[in-house]
């Protein structure tokens, strides 16, 4: 619009209209110079806005940017993946080193009560969906709480597959069945029910389950391990080479035999008895029951209990009185130990 305007004038100059063309020189030499000024800003104007009309449309519709942009989007989802690969790994680091530092102890070994206690409280927990039992882990796996194979629940909801597992020195590991003082008082004066189904903590002190242990001895023949030390840190060891328990119906019945260890032979008075509590077994087994407040193999009474009253001294192994720790272990009988896991000493 402009360069028309000035065309005009140009024009209108040219033609003799208006003022004399001699009068009119120097004014049509500023308007050819203000054209050509305007012309050349016009043109700079419109290479300008053509960049940035060119560059408005590389941004938004430019494929090698897209690609770039797509490229780097990559790179920072790969770079975010590596990230969470190294925390995946470092963590994995942290829980191996705990798991090293914080294997459950064993009975035999050094270690001063706080850090059993220490150790106690950071149990390890491992799922085995591809195994059903503790005697088939891994020699130079830990001890701790195993799941195996798919949840399988009773009325209580406990489960018949998680199971405390510990290892020996030599063969198989073992699954823990019972476990006292090694971590807060449980009360094991319990019912005919809660001993059938089991109770306690497998991380603390518990008892297994009748109907469980039943259905684990069913199958195959079971080596049975009592494990004991008294409140001066005194330990020793038995083994029966044959541990059966009958079914329900028949009161859970105790078979044992193939006698060795350390310990006296304390379970042979026992052998053949039928479980019994305070609400549930013979006659006599009840009144044994109700007398040393626990549930056990009773003949008349006993000459072992490893369910009996801590606090008044119901614990018992023959001539070990002053029991501060036991527990009970099994695996299976042909899976035999040819050396002991506690030194004899």
């Amino acid at each position: 619009m402009l360069l028309s305007v000035i065309f005009l004038v140009m024009l209108l100059g040219s033609s003799g209209l208006g003022a004399p063309r001699q009068s009119n020189g120097p004014i049509l030499q500023q308007l050819s110079l203000i054209r050509h000024k305007i012309t050349n800003l016009e043109f700079n104007l419109y290479h300008v806005l053509s960049k940035v009309v060119f560059l408005t449309d590389e941004d938004v519709h430019n494929p090698r940017r897209e690609q770039q942009e797509q490229k780097q989007k990559l790179n920072n989802q790969a770079v975010t993946e590596s990230l969470k690969h190294m925390e995946s790994l470092l963590q994995q680091l942290v829980a191996s080193q705990i798991c090293s530092e914080n294997q459950t102890i064993v009975l035999g070994s050094n270690h001063t009560e706080k850090e059993r206690n220490r150790k106690e409280d950071q149990m390890v927990f491992i799922s085995q969906p591809a195994k059903a039992d503790c005697s088939e882990l891994d020699h130079d796996s830990l001890d701790g709480i195993y799941t195996f194979l798919e949840p399988e629940l009773n009325e209580i909801e406990r489960d018949f597959n998680q199971r405390f597992c510990v290892f020996a020195t030599d063969g198989p590991a073992w699954t823990v069945i019972q476990n006292r003082g090694y971590k807060s008082y449980e009360n094991f004066n319990r019912s005919w029910d809660q001993y059938r189904a089991g109770f306690g903590n497998l991380t603390k002190d518990f008892w297994f389950g009748n109907e469980f242990l039943h259905k684990i001895l069913y199958g195959n023949d079971h080596l049975l391990r009592i494990e004991l030390e008294d409140q001066e840190g005194q330990q020793a060891w038995a083994e029966y080479g044959l541990f059966r328990l009958d079914s329900e119906v028949y009161n859970y019945q105790l078979t044992i035999d193939e006698f060795q260890g350390t310990l006296p032979d304390a379970l042979e008075y026992h052998n053949k008895m039928y479980f019994s509590t305070f609400d549930h077994g013979t006659s006599k087994g009840v009144s044994c029951a109700v007398n040393a407040s626990s549930g056990w193999w009773f003949d008349s009474c006993q000459e072992s209990n490893l369910n009996g009253d801590p606090r008044t001294g119901g614990i018992m192994w023959s001539n070990w009185l002053d029991i501060k720790r036991s527990r009970m272990l099994i695996r299976p009988r042909h899976d035999t130990l040819e050396d002991n896991d506690i030194d004899d000493d």
